[in-house]
């Protein structure tokens, strides 16, 4: 299986694919691969005796190997696996923007201000977030 990868360029950090199958349980990993530029990508070795897989990409931004759901991301439900599967996925159309100001709530969140459109002075300082 493999594919072109796109990040999300204003964002930092890397891709994480990762490869699930209910034939070994959903919280087992069949595969998983980080990367960190745009580029090809590939998964091997992936198993023949399932049916029914789901690739989770997402881009740690916060670096802590785990998601969190202002991180861009994609699902992707896949049914049979083939081997020689294409899959591009692209996550810089995925980026959360909650309050609507063109920064992502990574790079909010991150820089402790606020992503609610009706408070654009979180903090109260009279300085707009």
């Amino acid at each position: 299986m493999s594919g072109q990868l796109t990040l999300e360029p204003s964002l930092p950090g890397n891709v994480l694919l990762n490869l699930y199958s209910p034939y070994f349980g959903w919280e087992n990993q069949v595969a998983n691969l980080h990367q960190g530029a745009d580029g090809p990508y590939a998964l091997a070795g992936l198993p023949t005796n399932t049916d029914s897989l789901q690739l989770f990409a997402f881009q740690d931004v916060d670096g802590n190997g785990i998601f969190t759901m202002d991180e861009p991301s994609q699902v992707f439900d896949i049914s049979p696996l083939v081997a020689s599967l294409n899959l591009d996925i692209n996550l810089s159309s995925s980026v959360p923007d909650a309050d609507g100001d063109g920064l992502p709530d990574s790079l909010e969140n991150a820089a402790g201000s606020c992503t609610d459109a009706y408070d654009a002075d979180s903090d109260d300082d009279g300085i707009l977030d």
